[in-house]
């Protein structure tokens, strides 16, 4: 029965994969939903939103632009974005390292004024709180939606962090010097887990 079963209906089993209309052409960086409404980051490129679950995809860089040498104007280098209710987070590398925050779907950015001024890697929101992981300052986080931010670096051995994540209430560090650290308390002390 179960090799008939798998005759008549292994075709519909596999994932269906389609190509969207775009973007292409470079590399993704990072993605965030919200509902139909889709980001994803090119490299050098900026961000494209879909508001047609991928079917279309338009440049959303108002705010997200460096000019460079000659006053040539190009988007932002993108390394991580995240939603929390109305807020869309933007963490850059590169000459725009930093954080930006677009309340209105991604149509305009604003920089986050703020101690954060290292290359942003990851960003994670765990009960509304945003943990920022970076090159060169280790972990910040902020309450506020970005308005003020604190670095929680406690026991973590290095300042560069490369990824976040979040499981139940524990929060998990990758760095790639000092490998992973856990902290279930809301980043203020990190402990190595590495066995």
């Amino acid at each position: 029965i179960l090799s008939f079963t798998l005759l008549l209906f292994g075709s519909e089993l596999q994932a269906q994969w389609v190509q969207t209309n775009g973007p292409e052409g470079g590399v993704v960086t990072c993605m965030a939903a919200n509902g139909s409404n889709i980001f994803v980051a090119i490299e050098n490129e900026g961000i494209y939103r879909s508001t047609d679950y991928g079917q279309t995809w338009l440049p959303a860089n108002n705010g997200l632009t460096d000019s460079l040498w000659l006053n040539i104007i190009r988007p932002l280098n993108v390394s991580a974005l995240t939603i929390n209710g109305n807020y869309i987070y933007a963490g850059t590398q590169g000459s725009g390292k930093g954080m930006y925050i677009s309340t209105n779907n991604g149509q305009s950015w604003v920089p986050v004024k703020s101690p954060l001024t290292s290359e942003v890697t990851d960003i994670v929101v765990k009960n509304d709180t945003i943990f920022v992981s970076t090159l060169q300052q280790g972990i910040l986080f902020s309450s506020n939606n970005g308005q003020s931010w604190a670095p929680v670096n406690t026991g973590l051995t290095t300042k560069e962090v490369r990824t976040l994540a979040v499981c139940g209430n524990t929060l998990i560090a990758g760095c790639p010097a000092a490998g992973i650290f856990i902290s279930t308390n809301d980043g203020q002390t990190w402990t190595p887990s590495n066995n």
